[in-house]
């Protein structure tokens, strides 16, 4: 291990002392030893994490994962077109007799409103759609303006810490230390904070009139039904209770 003090450098392991009289050959060294300690860092935090590091390479794998969703979803889609007609009780048990016999059955799943999936299929299944609203909504305000700006400066003006792997240049491992890049990702930050509260509070005070809806419609009886559990044996009468 070697270990340096202005211009001297001293071989812990060997006993050896070197003096160096070149400022460029100290500042090369100091420069590697901390540039070695960063990845050395990060390949240990990755390992900790249970994940790995980005690599040179890993844009192929990125690639080869995209083909492979799209094949995924692409196969879901033609299932469910093929098998609505085949077993329409399961897939289009609730769909009026236009939308059975259509095949353009994403028209019209599109034209439906929450409130009308939730007049039809029930307040969960409505909700599961805002839900799913809500998330794309979240990463079209996030992810748009991501990649538009962080990405762009990371790219171009981050530094090009990633060196051969190219899928790190358009992401956080791209800029170099000290750089003024890195303040763009704290406002981004808080810009990312602010968006998504706005986004779940909005979907909050929607969601609310519709529970309020629903329980208010919902049948008498189930309405007014308790479930108790845990009762002793000796109160389980109509009498004693």
């Amino acid at each position: 291990m070697a270990q340096e003090t202005g211009a001297v450098s001293v071989n812990l392991e060997q006993g050896d002392v070197e003096i160096i009289q070149d400022p460029e050959r100290i500042m090369n060294s100091t420069i590697g030893r901390n540039v070695t300690n960063k990845f050395a860092n990060q390949s240990q935090a990755a390992k900790q994490a249970g994940v790995s590091a980005n690599s040179a390479g890993d844009m192929r794998i990125l690639r080869s994962s995209l083909a492979t969703n799209a094949a995924i979803i692409g196969g879901c889609l033609l299932f469910f077109t093929i098998f609505r007609w085949y077993m329409p009780l399961i897939y289009s048990y609730r769909a009026t007799e236009p939308e059975k016999r259509s095949i353009n059955w994403v028209y019209y799943s599109l034209r439906q409103s929450v409130d009308d999936i939730t007049e039809r299929a029930g307040l969960d299944h409505g909700m599961l759609i805002e839900f799913t609203q809500l998330a794309m909504k979240t990463l079209f305000v996030i992810g748009l303006p991501g990649i538009a700006v962080l990405s762009t400066l990371d790219f171009y003006l981050g530094g090009n810490a990633a060196g051969e792997d190219k899928l790190s240049r358009i992401g956080m491992n791209n800029v170099i230390e000290g750089s003024e890049v890195c303040w763009a990702h704290a406002f981004f930050t808080w810009y990312v904070v602010v968006v998504v509260q706005m986004l779940i509070f909005r979907s909050q005070t929607q969601f609310l009139p519709r529970r309020f809806k629903w329980l208010k419609e919902m049948p008498r009886l189930r309405a007014t039904t308790v479930l108790v559990q845990c009762i002793p044996e000796d109160k389980r009468s109509d009498v004693e209770l």
